[in-house]
């Protein structure tokens, strides 16, 4: 797994992201991308680290703990 590293979400997801991947990054799940995300604040916009493998959310599983429309959905800039 070059190039890749193993992290915990602090909701307790078991994930593997980019070797860049920081504490205070976000996984994301962007509507329409295959993979979830994560990403950066970088002032009011985001940017992308890279794709992540998130245990248990990698089938719309994400959907049935965060029902589109609830508030944990919001829009985002990426630069």
């Amino acid at each position: 797994m070059r190039l890749r590293r193993l992290f915990v979400t602090s909701n307790g997801h078991f994930c593997i992201g980019p070797s860049k991947t920081q504490v205070g990054d976000i996984v994301s799940v962007i509507v329409g991308c295959n993979l979830p995300i994560v990403i950066r604040p970088s002032g009011s916009c985001f940017k992308v680290v890279g794709e992540a493998y998130v245990h248990n959310y990698m089938a719309g599983e994400v959907l049935k703990d965060h029902p589109i429309g609830t508030s944990r959905w919001v829009d985002i800039s990426l630069s």
